[in-house]
């Protein structure tokens, strides 16, 4: 049908503009923030690139919902104001096919939002944690000077002394470890880069101070050490900082039994749908005739579809730190779904003989 390929590609059109426009936004406020760190030396600047690279997935899973919703507004009222809605529903278009009209090209958009929350966003967040604590630990590197502390990733460092970039006499402190920090100190060292890109300490003739598990006198331990390695960067040699949950595999947290993993691995299973349930919500929020008030139909949607979003992230938030039911989580969405057909039924007229039958009896059950 013409009518509906041309409001596919008005639909699609319209999202691509949005999105554009929004992650323009998105991809400046995010790159200031980035070079602030590279002008306090806490960041290498040619890390930034490749992190707003990285980040793209979880930019668009987040973005391509908001602007179908927005997309699909915009053409909706475009087609009432050339009365092409109204003349479609008095030629019997009828509603179900409107539904359809505006699911095809949500669809779309939620296959490529399903991609990107279920596989690329882990996958890009997990691979930005890692280029992060390489590029703080150049940073690390470029900006160390004598008789100064510098902290990073749970590490403390001080050298007294700095020749041709090689440290002497250090003193480590290693915060990262339980119940109190370990102590490292060494005379000499020398910072290098692994294959993989991280960055090390390479330390001679020095000592490690730290406890066990337990607090008593009898677990403290002393170790002397002629080489040792101390890493900057990399989870793969930090053992003790464990990945954040936005980083973790959808397999792994499908298969965990930990409550924030669950409500993470629902979270990701919502993203999709909610590029579905955006654009229904804008067709109940539209009505085909024009409004006695000008504007408000907009209004409307708009503050409707601005809601839901604040729904969905509140629920985001939460997953750390108090994660929600998973029923909480999938009633919210069900309820949107039925506000958005009640709607439907409303604007077009489907519910107007109930209405008639359900006034009859009333009024017939009063007078006798």
């Amino acid at each position: 049908m013409l009518v509906f390929r041309s409001f596919f590609r008005e639909i699609l059109i319209n999202t691509l503009l949005i999105v554009g426009g929004l992650f323009a936004l998105t991809a400046l406020l995010r790159t200031v923030k980035y070079l602030f760190e590279a002008a306090t030396g806490n960041l290498a600047a040619q890390f930034i690139v490749q992190v707003m690279f990285y980040r793209l997935p979880e930019f668009m899973q987040i973005l391509m919902p908001i602007g179908l919703g927005v997309g699909v507004l915009i053409a909706l009222l475009r087609m009432r104001s050339d009365n092409e809605l109204l003349i479609l529903i008095t030629h019997r278009v009828r509603l179900w096919q409107l539904i359809l009209f505006v699911v095809a090209p949500a669809s779309v958009v939620a296959f490529v939002v399903g991609l990107c929350s279920l596989y690329l966003t882990p996958l890009g967040r997990a691979m930005t944690d890692d280029l992060l604590a390489r590029a703080h630990a150049q940073a690390m590197y470029e900006v160390l000077l004598p008789d100064q502390f510098h902290s990073h990733n749970g590490l403390v460092v001080h050298v007294s002394e700095l020749t041709d970039e090689s440290p002497h006499n250090i003193f480590i402190a290693d915060t990262r470890a339980t119940p109190f920090p370990a102590i490292i100190t060494a005379e000499n060292g020398s910072m290098t880069q692994a294959e993989n890109s991280d960055y090390y300490l390479k330390l001679q003739n020095g000592s490690m101070y730290f406890y066990n598990e337990n607090k008593s006198a009898a677990d403290f331990n002393i170790v002397h050490f002629k080489h040792y390695r101390q890493w900057f960067a990399s989870p793969l040699h930090a053992v003790n900082n464990e990945r954040k949950i936005e980083a973790i595999k959808t397999s792994a947290l499908m298969a965990s039994d930990d409550l924030h993993h669950r409500a993470m691995y629902q979270w990701r299973l919502i993203s999709p749908l909610s590029a579905i349930i955006a654009p229904l919500i804008v067709l109940g929020c539209i009505s085909p005739r024009p409004p006695q008030r000008r504007g408000g139909d907009a209004a409307f949607a708009t503050m409707s579809l601005l809601v839901y979003f604040l729904f969905l992230v509140t629920i985001f938030n939460q997953i750390e730190s108090t994660p929600p039911s998973e029923f909480a989580m999938w009633s919210v969405q069900w309820g949107w779904v039925l506000f958005a057909f009640v709607a439907m039924a409303q604007r077009y007229h489907l519910m107007d003989g109930w209405l008639r039958q359900v006034r009859k009896r009333i009024s017939a059950y009063a007078t006798s």
